[in-house]
């Protein structure tokens, strides 16, 4: 599989996790979320910083996306801040997979 196919579905996973979290929903959830989005938080991050060779908006908005949503050393919000702040992350992995369509 093309890096870029691997970055299309790591949006696509993070993305779709992201929406269904919003929904009350059970803790482990939540830590399933957690590992998927940082995982790939830090995989787009690290490609697309290769692809640029360098840092760019992307680069530094999936790292704080990374950092957030790391589960080894979790940030604890409440229910309604983690809604709006996963509603949010749906935004630039979005906004990346149009730029994608255009390399």
């Amino acid at each position: 599989m093309k890096t870029k196919d691997l970055m299309k579905l790591a949006c696509i996973i993070s993305s779709i996790m992201l929406l269904v979290a919003i929904l009350p929903l059970q803790y482990p959830y939540y830590n399933l979320l957690r590992i998927t989005v940082s995982t790939a938080s830090a995989f787009l991050a690290f490609t697309d910083y290769q692809r640029r060779q360098g840092i760019g908006a992307f680069t530094i908005i999936f790292s704080v996306l990374m950092i957030l949503f790391n589960p080894l050393i979790p940030v604890f919000l409440d229910k309604g801040t983690w809604q709006v702040i996963d509603a949010v992350a749906i935004i630039p992995l979005m906004a990346f997979m149009i730029k994608m369509r255009k390399i």
